[in-house]
């Protein structure tokens, strides 16, 4: 389990980074069909949180908000929310975060919420 958390922690890392360079920017946003929106920050935290899962677990499936489902062929599948809360992001207001979870045949074994602009993490493991 502690290779999970490390990812996930790297995963929130590298989240962060970009929330922080686009937080209280100047940035076009989108809406989505369910009339939500979405941002450049939003594609790029999941797009670049993608590209860590594929280099360290290729055969893990990922099931994104902006870019769908890459099927599982470990069993194992990432949930991303890259800004869940994608509203508050754009107004400036720090009540957002990204999540990240780790399901196993559907079942959640891991799961973390960071909120990188007040530097709050937390994190879940099943059985701990």
């Amino acid at each position: 389990m502690q290779e999970f958390i490390a990812l996930a922690n790297s995963l929130a890392d590298a989240a962060g980074e970009i929330v922080r360079e686009y937080y209280r920017t100047p940035f076009d946003v989108e809406v989505k069909r369910d009339d939500s929106p979405v941002t450049v920050a939003d594609r790029r935290i999941e797009q670049r949180m993608r590209e860590m899962i594929e280099a360290a677990r290729p055969r893990d499936g990922i099931h994104g908000e902006e870019f769908g489902v890459k099927a599982s062929e470990s069993g194992l599948t990432w949930v991303l929310d890259p800004i869940d809360g994608t509203k508050s992001f754009v107004i400036g207001r720090p009540t957002f975060g990204t999540l990240i979870a780790l399901c196993e045949g559907g079942m959640p074994k891991l799961g973390l919420i960071d909120q990188a602009i007040l530097g709050e993490r937390w994190i879940g493991v099943d059985g701990e």
